[in-house]
């Protein structure tokens, strides 16, 4: 299920007193010192199918976050990770990858709170070399985004004790 590979790609939200690291590229094509450029996107959806929102990863001059913004998931805490497989196979979505022996790993993200009326979002920020994470999301099979039913507690396997995956999406290059 996890990403077990060790690359140097660290959520800035596992260490907050981390400082933001100005990854943009004013120089790039239609770019200005506010413009925010999609680097990535996925669409996620329930196991019967039905959307459930969206998650994009983006840079802009402050840094890179990955943001993610859902409906339809049960109120709640909700974990929500990196699978190291760009595959999302209803109704189980097992295909998106196998557990981390090595327990808690960097496609860990914090939980993703749901309201009463059956929305979140949540922003992320990435610190890392933009080359390096985009290869690491981008290799050979790709990436899945994956809300699962309850909240990860960071410490068991093989899910965090998350429960069984509800919502998935693949990442693709923007």
């Amino acid at each position: 299920m996890f990403f077990s590979r060790q690359v140097p790609f660290a959520l800035a939200a596992l260490s907050l007193a981390g400082c933001s690291q100005d990854l943009a590229d004013p120089a790039a094509e239609g770019a200005t010192d506010n413009s925010v450029q999609s680097l990535a996107s996925a669409d996620l959806a329930l196991s019967d199918g039905t959307a459930a929102g969206t998650a994009t990863l983006s840079e802009a001059e402050g840094g890179t976050a990955l943001e993610i913004a859902v409906s339809g998931i049960e109120p709640g805490e909700h974990g929500f990770h990196l699978h190291q497989i760009g595959q999302c196979d209803a109704p189980d979505f097992k295909s998106a990858g196998k557990d981390s022996p090595a327990g808690s790993h960097l496609g860990d993200l914090p939980n993703l709170s749901i309201g009463d009326d059956g929305t979140g979002s949540l922003t992320v920020p990435v610190q890392g070399e933009k080359a390096q994470f985009m290869e690491w999301l981008f290799d050979a099979d790709g990436t899945a985004i994956m809300i699962h039913a309850g909240p990860d507690d960071y410490r068991t396997d093989p899910t965090g004790d998350a429960g069984a995956r509800v919502a998935c999406g693949v990442l693709t290059k923007a």
